[in-house]
């Protein structure tokens, strides 16, 4: 309906005002919390300066957490390659531009199942609540992991609901994507996973093959 959609495009515009606003501050910042410069900017500048893994960065434990996952690194390291240098306070306009795309793809994704109102005020409360832009300018992966798999599941969730072909595999690159950028996200994968494969169990197992052939994606990835 017309007000359901105007409650929507309104909630998702305050967030990403809120975006907007948290990457102003972030164009000033300077990094300086000790996991995001110790574990992810010193991997990224690595990724950047050695082209790839094979430098002591990954190969010594003098460096904090060489086993963590590499997906946020490597898309700073991108970031720096485009750029020419490493830039320790551009790597938050980076962290900014994937809140900016969080709001695109939740509200994207949220549509196929949900009403625009709810899509909207569901997207801005997660971009408003207190410590996630705060957290996201330190450079960690848990706000970047956390939106991933909220992603995955959203798309899972959406598509165990309507059918929709697309989200299936939406969920699952997202869902690869959040385990790829801290252990915890397989956690959340194969939890979102289960309660999928108990759904189409016990109402609609004709559904279970795309699933299987998903998760078997998810693995590959």
């Amino acid at each position: 309906s017309l007000p359901s959609l105007a409650v929507g495009l309104a909630s998702v515009a305050f967030a990403l005002a809120l975006v907007l606003h948290a990457a102003h501050a972030y164009s000033v910042r300077p990094l300086r919390e000790w996991d995001g410069w110790v574990i992810w900017a010193t991997k990224a500048r690595a990724l950047y300066a050695h082209d790839g893994v094979r430098n002591a960065v990954f190969a010594n434990e003098a460096y904090e957490h060489p086993d963590y996952p590499l997906l946020l690194p490597t898309l700073e390291a991108m970031g720096f390659r485009a750029l020419g240098e490493f830039d320790g306070t551009i790597v938050h306009l980076q962290l900014a531009g994937l809140a900016l795309a969080f709001v695109g793809a939740a509200w994207t994704i949220s549509r196929a199942s949900a009403s625009p109102a709810v899509s909207g005020l569901a997207i801005l409360a997660i971009v408003s609540a207190p410590q996630v832009l705060i957290q996201l300018g330190w450079n960690y992966a848990d706000i970047p992991v956390a939106m991933l798999c909220a992603l995955g599941v959203a798309a899972l969730a959406g598509w165990l609901r309507t059918g929709d072909a697309w989200l299936l595999p939406t969920g699952i690159v997202f869902l690869a994507a959040g385990t790829l950028t801290k252990s915890e996200g397989l956690m959340f994968a194969l939890a979102a996973f289960a309660a999928a494969l108990a759904v189409l169990v016990f109402t609609q197992r004709h559904r279970l093959r795309p699933l299987l052939v998903g998760v078997a994606a998810f693995a590959a990835a």
